[in-house]
C-alpha cells in the first residue's frame, strides 16, 4: 500500500512540475500613450519587465516614479515634439527607484524627451534621481532643463549607481544648478552630451562625481561644456581609479576640469589614482585644469597629455598638490610652451607640473595638412628645430625655404605640389616622434618620394616632369596627402 502511494505521489509531482515549466514567459508589450493610457505614469504602473512605453507627440504635465526593471520609456518622434513638463509635487520629480534596473529613458536618437523643470511647484528638487542604486540605467538623447525650481538635472542618490550611461543629451542650467551629480559610481559612461550653463562663470557644475571606480575604465568623453562654475569636477570619495576623461571641450567656466579632496560625511576616504586626462580642450576658463591639495589626491599617478590649453586667464594647469603631476605633450596655446614657471608665451603652469616636452601644434594627436604648416610659421619653425630636414638635394631646409615650398602647393607644377606634400609629411613625422606617437604610417610614402625629387634644388622650380612620369608623381603626391590627412593617431584619445 505504501509503495503504491509513493508511485502515485511521484507521478503527480512530475506532472505538476511539467505544467509549471510549460508556462511561457510573458511577452514584452508596447504600451502606447495616450493611445491606451492617458498618462505616462499609468503606463508605467501597468508595465511588466521588458515592456516599452511609447509616447506620442505632445506635452505631458506629470511627475514620474519608475520601479520596474528592464523598462524603456521613449518618445515616438523625439525631444523636439515630446515634452515632459514636471510638476514639482514630489522630490525627485522623476524617481528611478531600486527596482528599475536596466531602465532606459529615451534611447536612440529621435526617441528622447524634452524634460522641463517646474516653476512654482510644491517642492524644490531634482529633475531626475536614481534612488537606492538601480543598476544599468541609460538616459540618452533628451533635453534636460533645470531652469525653474530644479537644482539638479540628474542626481544619483547616496547609495551610488553601477553601469550608468548618460549619452547624447542636452543639458540647460541656470546659476547654481548642477547638471549631473553622483557619489560612489561604478562603470559609468558620460559621453557626447552638450551642457549649456548660464555663463558669467557663476556657481554650479556640469558633471560632478565623488568616488568613481570601474572594472573597465569609466569614461567621461566627447562632452561640450560652456559657461559653468565647474565643468568637470571629480573628488576622491571612497576611492577613484581607472577613470578616463577624454575628448571633452570645456570653455568659459571658472575651472574647466578639477580634482578635489572630498568624501561624503560618514564615509571613509579613499585614494584618487590612475586618472587619465587626454585630448581635451580647455579654453577661455579662469583655470583650465585644477588639482587640489590633499593626501588622498595622488597627483603623481595622473597622466595629463595631448590636451589643448588655450586662453585660460589665470592658469592653464594649477597644481596645488604636493606631488608632481605628469602633463607632457600638451598644447599650451603657443609653440614656445607654457608661461608661469615655464619660459614660453602660452597658458601658465604652476610648480609641480612636468610639462616637458610640449606640443608645438594644437590638437597634438592630429596630423596637419599643408595649409596648417604654411599658416603657422611658429609651429613650423619649432618642428624644424627638432633636427635637420632634407628635401631632394637640399639637405638643410630653412624656415624661409619651407614656407616657399608650402606656399607653392597651389602651383600646377606636379613637382612643386609633391615637394609641399613631402615637406608636410616630414614635419608631421618629426612632430609625432617628438610626442611619442607612432608615425610608422609615414615611412613608406616618404621613402617612395625620395628618388622622384632627385635634382630638386630650388623651391618653386618651374621644372616639369616628363609626361611618362606625371602619373607616378601624382600617385606619390596622393599617398602623402592621405597620411597628412589621417586625423587622430593617439590611442589615448580612444576611450
Amino acid at each position: 500500500m505504501k509503495r503504491t502511494f509513493s508511485i502515485l505521489f511521484a507521478l503527480v509531482l512530475v506532472l505538476s512540475l511539467s505544467l509549471v515549466t510549460a508556462v511561457p514567459a510573458m511577452a514584452a508589450t508596447d504600451r502606447l500613450v495616450p493611445g491606451t493610457y492617458a498618462t505616462i505614469q499609468l503606463a508605467i504602473d501597468a508595465a511588466n519587465p521588458g515592456d516599452t512605453i511609447s509616447v506620442a507627440d505632445g506635452t505631458y504635465d506629470e511627475d514620474l516614479t519608475v520601479n520596474t526593471a528592464d523598462l524603456t520609456l521613449k518618445s515616438q518622434s523625439g525631444k523636439a515634439n515630446t515634452t515632459i513638463q514636471l510638476q514639482g509635487n514630489k522630490k525627485p520629480y522623476i524617481d528611478i527607484q531600486a527596482g528599475a534596473d536596466d531602465f532606459t529613458l529615451g534611447g536612440a536618437a529621435g526617441e528622447g524627451f524634452t524634460i522641463l523643470s517646474n516653476t512654482g511647484g510644491a517642492v524644490i528638487g531634482f529633475n531626475i534621481q536614481l534612488t537606492n542604486a538601480p543598476s544599468g540605467v541609460t538616459i540618452s538623447h533628451n533635453t534636460i532643463d533645470t531652469t525653474g525650481d530644479a537644482t539638479m538635472g540628474i542626481s544619483i542618490g547616496a547609495a551610488g549607481a553601477t553601469g550608468l550611461t548618460i549619452t547624447g543629451n542636452n543639458f540647460i542650467a541656470e546659476a547654481g544648478d548642477g547638471s549631473i551629480w553622483g557619489p560612489e559610481v561604478v562603470n559609468i559612461d558620460v559621453s557626447d552630451n552638450t551642457f549649456t550653463g548660464p555663463g558669467g562663470m557663476v556657481s554650479g557644475y556640469a558633471i560632478q562625481f565623488s568616488g568613481v571606480t570601474a572594472t573597465s575604465p569609466s569614461i567621461i568623453d566627447g562632452n561640450t561644456i560652456t559657461g559653468y562654475g565647474f565643468g568637470i569636477l571629480i573628488s576622491n570619495g571612497e576611492g577613484t581609479s581607472n577613470l578616463q576623461i577624454t575628448n571633452n571641450s570645456v570653455s568659459e567656466s571658472k575651472k574647466g576640469i578639477s580634482f578635489y579632496e572630498y568624501v561624503q560625511q560618514g564615509h571613509t576616504a579613499g585614494n584618487m589614482t590612475g586618472v587619465t586626462v587626454a585630448c581635451n580642450t580647455m579654453k577661455k576658463n579662469t583655470v583650465g585644469l585644477y588639482i587640489s591639495a590633499g593626501a588622498h589626491v595622488k597627483a603623481d599617478t595622473f597622466v595629463i597629455e595631448y590636451n589643448n590649453f588655450v586662453g585660460n586667464t589665470l592658469y592653464g594647469l594649477q597644481n596645488n598638490n604636493a606631488l608632481v603631476v605628469t602633463a607632457e605633450y600638451n598644447w599650451w596655446g603657443d609653440a614656445s610652451g607654457p608661461s608661469g614657471v615655464g619660459s614660453g608665451s602660452g597658458d601658465a603652469v604652476t610648480t609641480n607640473v612636468d610639462y616637458e616636452p610640449w606640443s608645438f601644434t594644437p590638437d597634438p594627436c592630429e596630423t596637419k595638412t599643408i595649409g596648417f604648416w604654411k599658416t603657422h610659421p611658429d609651429s613650423t619653425e619649432a618642428v624644424l628645430g627638432l633636427g635637420t630636414l632634407a628635401l631632394g638635394d637640399d639637405t638643410d631646409v630653412s624656415l624661409s625655404e619651407a614656407l616657399v615650398i608650402l606656399k607653392s602647393a597651389k602651383a600646377k607644377n606636379a613637382y612643386d605640389m609633391l615637394a609641399a606634400q613631402l615637406l608636410a609629411a616630414i614635419l608631421n613625422q618629426l612632430h609625432l616622434d617628438h610626442l611619442g606617437i607612432d608615425s610608422s604610417d609615414f615611412d613608406a610614402p616618404i621613402a617612395a618620394v625620395g628618388s622622384a625629387l632627385t635634382g630638386f634644388t630650388t623651391p618653386g622650380s618651374k621644372t616639369k616632369p616628363d609626361k611618362a612620369d606625371k602619373a607616378t608623381v601624382n600617385g606619390l603626391k596622393d599617398a602623402l596627402d592621405t597620411v597628412n590627412n589621417t586625423g587622430c593617431l593617439c590611442a589615448a584619445c580612444s576611450p
